[in-house]
């Protein structure tokens, strides 16, 4: 998945959950200029801080990384961004 898609992806999580990039900062340790990167498309996110964002956020991994829907419930479904 492009760097550009996993930024759209996040981005939008972000603003169904009502959180900031400095909110998720602060319930990942991920530093907020990672994740200004990672939202703007400028990087790809990494195996271990989509772990540490899909901890934070009930979802999984699969889904930060790659949009994959395995693993979540309906409920979980229900709720995610049109990204």
């Amino acid at each position: 998945m492009s760097p550009a898609a996993q930024g759209r992806r996040l981005q939008a999580l972000l603003n169904v959950m009502g959180w900031s990039q400095t909110e998720l900062a602060l319930r990942t340790g991920i530093g907020t200029y990672s994740l200004n990167r990672y939202c703007r498309g400028h990087r790809p996110i990494n195996a271990k801080d989509a772990w540490r964002i899909a901890n934070a956020t009930g979802l999984t991994a699969g889904y930060i990384l790659d949009g994959d829907l395995r693993g979540l419930t309906k409920d979980q479904v229900s709720f995610l961004p049109d990204a």
